[in-house]
């Protein structure tokens, strides 16, 4: 006795996205999500840079419901079913993520006896405001500058590699952050890339600053230990697939951690 189905076509983020958090709760409490078609290898607004899914509901929720899954290859081939996904399932999950990835069994026993980033240190990022940064120098004119100590490496995700960093960067100066952040600075730290096709890592003991990356401080573990982890196969393969539903065009997905 269904009064319907509705479909969208949107951009799949709001599967997985702390933003759209409450989306989805509404979705799982109040509709019966039919199917997913996740159109992420299917080029279809030429402009759009991110990737679109299309989205069936029906009102009411249907006991038991299994969410058909198609992950096609071509626009003729929109009527497969590549798997299944139980709606009661994903109330099980934090933050009620949608994870359309096949190998979701897989990444659950990955979990089974995991221990969260903050167990191993702390984590903020480099810079969140446009302002800091926006006054800076390169090499050539921190090498003429009489003022060397009022400034400090300025280090942004092209330069984060895994294990090393390229520091042929620019400056930027000391006081446009604060002291607690500097005194952070200071200490051994990893700087974390945060748009980037994989998890790129890189450990630093110097007086060096960050734009806006990722910034792992105050260690409860080896610092080396959990960068080993970061740049890890299984870390990478892990963080991609749970949240694949984030890439943004040409395979760049947010590692806002």
């Amino acid at each position: 006795d269904r009064l319907g189905v509705v479909c969208y076509i949107n951009p799949h983020q709001y599967l997985t996205s702390d933003s759209t958090l409450s989306l989805r709760e509404f979705l799982i409490k109040n509709v019966s999500i039919l199917r997913i078609v996740d159109l992420s290898d299917v080029k279809v607004f030429e402009s759009a840079s991110v990737y679109t899914s299309i989205n069936f509901f029906a009102p009411g929720v249907i006991n038991k419901n299994r969410i058909q899954v198609a992950i096609p290859t071509s626009l003729t081939d929109l009527n497969r079913i590549d798997s299944e996904l139980s709606q009661d399932e994903i109330k099980r999950y934090p933050n009620l993520l949608i994870i359309l990835n096949q190998n979701l069994r897989l990444l659950e026993k990955i979990e089974a006896n995991a221990r969260g980033l903050d167990l191993f240190c702390n984590v903020f990022v480099g810079s969140s405001s446009s302002s800091v940064g926006k006054h800076r120098i390169n090499h050539d004119e921190f090498a003429r500058s009489n003022e060397k100590m009022t400034l400090c490496l300025f280090i942004q995700s092209s330069n984060i590699h895994r294990y090393f960093i390229n520091r042929n960067c620019q400056y930027v100066l000391k006081n446009e952050y604060s002291r607690g952040i500097l005194d952070k600075f200071r200490q051994e730290k990893i700087f974390l890339a945060r748009m980037t096709k994989d998890i790129r890592a890189s450990y630093s003991s110097a007086d060096e600053c960050a734009g806006k990356v990722n910034v792992l401080t105050d260690f409860k573990e080896n610092p080396k230990y959990v960068l080993g982890l970061l740049n890890s196969k299984l870390i990478n393969f892990w963080y991609k697939s749970k949240f694949e539903s984030r890439h943004l065009a040409g395979g760049y997905l947010g590692f806002d951690i």
